[in-house]
């Protein structure tokens, strides 16, 4: 429940709230409606036993410090960061559809490509975060949007509460060696709690969720943290094409590179890696039906042929 809700349904005096959306550790999410605005929107608030630490709140601030700084299509648009009384909110746009991780339970996988496709925007939001000398050290799954509307979907990334400038002059809101993010999709100094993170980080993330859309498996495994920071730092990754053996040797091959430990030898923006991974999935078989259809105009050029020799005259 909402401490300073009014009476009337109405916060802050503009925001008429209709539903919960969604609750989580840090806050819930609402439905509400603009009334200055006259528009429908998303209202993000900080739970009160998370607003009682300093913590939670500079993650707050920052998230939409860091949403207000970026502007693109793929990344979801936050309108204002209000404090009423005590109550801290975001003020959102508000996205109909499902995020990548509900996707991926119901379908198990993806196609190739449906990937590629879905890359492409994904990459044109990362690009948009890291133009803005963001990093957002949370992409994953459950924090990549398919927004529907009027029949298309559009990509969004959401959620900047783990997001930080690129930058060594930004405040650190938390310890040296504290790991901020989810561990499955860390990069490898980012597991390690290494301070001087850059965008390279998202981009490891951003691998390892192709690697889930296309083989339904994680890349690394373990059965406690330290066993999964182990597998994220030095263990060999199954070849895709291993579990999926549909897929090109060519896709290996991008990850091979995508997952490489030094951060410098993998690919240097979002741009590169999605340009990439479409040329990796060019070189896919063609799909049974198109060879079958190729098969049958052989066996048709052929049998054409053999007519045309037959027919010849002798000379």
């Amino acid at each position: 429940m909402l401490p300073l809700l009014q009476s009337n349904g109405i916060i802050a005096g503009r925001y008429r709230l209709k539903r919960e959306l969604a609750r989580g550790g840090m806050g819930t999410l609402w439905v509400a409606f603009d009334l200055e605005r006259r528009r429908s929107v998303a209202l993000k608030f900080i739970h009160p036993t998370a607003a009682q630490r300093d913590e939670a709140h500079v993650r707050f601030e920052r998230e939409a410090r860091a949403a207000a700084r970026i502007c693109s299509a793929n990344v979801v648009e936050t309108f204002d960061y209000l404090v009423d009384d005590g109550q801290a909110f975001l003020v959102m746009e508000l996205l109909e559809g499902e995020d990548l991780g509900a996707l991926l339970a119901r379908e198990g996988h993806l196609t190739l490509a449906h990937t590629a496709k879905l890359l492409v925007q994904i990459a044109r939001g990362l690009g948009a975060v890291h133009a803005a000398s963001i990093i957002h050290r949370d992409v994953k799954p459950g924090n990549i949007f398919l927004s529907r509307a009027a029949g298309e979907i559009t990509v969004k990334l959401i959620d900047f509460g783990a997001a930080r400038l690129a930058s060594r002059h930004e405040p650190r809101p938390t310890e040296p060696g504290a790991i901020i993010g989810t561990l499955h999709y860390m990069a490898p100094e980012q597991a390690l709690g290494d301070v001087e993170l850059d965008h390279r980080v998202d981009l490891w993330a951003t691998a390892v969720i192709l690697y889930r859309l296309l083989t339904g498996e994680r890349p690394f495994h373990g059965a406690t943290v330290s066993e999964l920071i182990r597998s994220i730092c030095s263990s060999r990754v199954t070849a895709p094409s291993l579990l999926a053996p549909s897929l090109p040797a060519s896709i290996d091959a991008f990850f091979v590179r995508a997952f490489a430990r030094c951060r410098d030898d993998r690919f240097a923006s979002a741009l590169e890696l999605s340009n990439a991974f479409s040329a990796a999935a060019a070189c896919a078989r063609p799909p049974r039906r198109r060879m079958a259809m190729m098969s049958l105009r052989l066996a048709d050029i052929a049998a054409e042929a053999a007519t045309v020799g037959h027919l010849r005259v002798p000379g």
